[in-house]
């Protein structure tokens, strides 16, 4: 996961921050097709983003969906949508105002 660091991120210009968060969509999905409950999986999974610097918030979850996004007052991150079945990762360069 230290190849998805906040500060890889920070340091990449738009177009390989694009590239690097198709692969972290991947990657995380992947990692979620490991886990056989959804949310335990989602839970493990930004845990471990968390440990390499990205600050995140549950923006909402239902039983096939959670969207996390930068916590409120922090620097610009991750937007992030998991469903069973793939994830979705967006780089927001606007400082969250959010949760």
């Amino acid at each position: 996961m230290r190849s998805f660091s906040k500060q890889t991120f920070d340091e990449s210009n738009p177009t390989a921050r694009d590239a690097l968060a198709l692969s972290l969509a991947e990657h995380l999905a992947q990692g979620l097709a490991g886990h056989s409950e959804f949310h335990t999986g989602v839970a493990t999974l930004i845990a471990e983003l968390t440990a390499v610097g990205h600050t995140l918030a549950n923006l909402g979850q239902t039983e096939e969906i959670e969207v996390w996004c930068p916590k409120k007052g922090s620097e610009p991150g991750l937007v992030i949508l998991f469903r069973p079945d793939r994830v979705e990762v967006e780089w927001s360069s606007q400082r969250s105002l959010g949760w």
